[in-house]
Order: structure tokens, then sequence, then C-alpha cells
């Protein structure tokens, strides 16, 4: 998919996950800050850049992100629950 379109976000979302799981912490964060700076609006993006960014300690950013995932979409369980850490 990826080769057809390069920009295609949610391949590159998915590539972004992969990189963390394998303990990439910064490079996933990289790519998913270049995802959401793409599309503001990928709430899976968001969500797993707070994520991310709460592993690697940075937690005010992290917070900030969660709050625009509520913002975009507000039943959106997860952020809330990760909200109560901030």
């Amino acid at each position: 998919m990826l080769e057809n379109e390069p920009g295609h976000a949610n391949a590159r979302w998915q590539i972004a996950l992969i990189k963390g799981f394998e303990g990439d912490f910064d490079g996933s964060c990289a790519d998913l800050r270049a995802i959401v700076a793409e599309h503001p609006g990928h709430v899976n993006a968001l969500y797993d850049l707070g994520m991310t960014l709460m592993m690697l300690g940075e937690d005010d950013e992290a917070c900030r992100q969660f709050h625009e995932v509520i913002r975009l979409e507000p039943g959106h369980e997860k952020a809330q629950q990760q909200l109560a850490f901030c």
C-alpha cells in the first residue's frame, strides 16, 4: 500500500506503531508527529503520539495530545482514561 501511496496516513501510522513496538520510541514519536502535522484530525495518530510521549516522559505534551483527541472525538474512552494522569 505504501509504495502505491507514500503519503497514506494509515499505513504510515502503522509503521510508526511498529517502530514503537520494536523499542524505537524516538523514531515512532518523530513519525507520529509528522503524521499529525500533515493530518491533524488523525485521532489514532494523535492518541498514539500521546502514549509515546508519555513513555518518553513528556507528560505535558502528551496531555495536550489527549485533550486534542477528546476535542475531536469526545467519546474516546482510552484518551479519557489517560487524562487521569494529566
